[in-house]
């Protein structure tokens, strides 16, 4: 799969500035009970990333999430979120 991270770009310390971008993969169709995401290690697999001259990814992180929403107080939504 290709998945594409579209940023919010503030260029206020030009052209010193720092992005923070994240990407969330999960479901929600399937709560926790039915589905298990895990991550595979705290970093993403950057073996495709396709660089550019314009930036670099300094830092990256990923962290696994359950959420409770209000219909269903008891029930974890999971989803892996990675920030770069």
């Amino acid at each position: 799969a290709i998945f594409k991270s579209y940023c919010e770009i503030i260029v206020t310390h030009f052209p010193f500035d720092e992005q923070n971008c994240s990407m969330k993969l999960g479901t929600w169709t399937y709560d926790g009970s039915v589905v298990a995401i895990n991550p595979e290690s705290d970093q993403p697999d950057l073996s495709n990333f396709m660089e550019s001259g314009e930036w670099v990814i300094k830092e990256s992180r990923g962290w696994k999430h359950w959420v409770f929403y209000a219909c269903c107080p008891t029930t974890p939504y999971l989803d892996i979120t990675y920030h770069f």
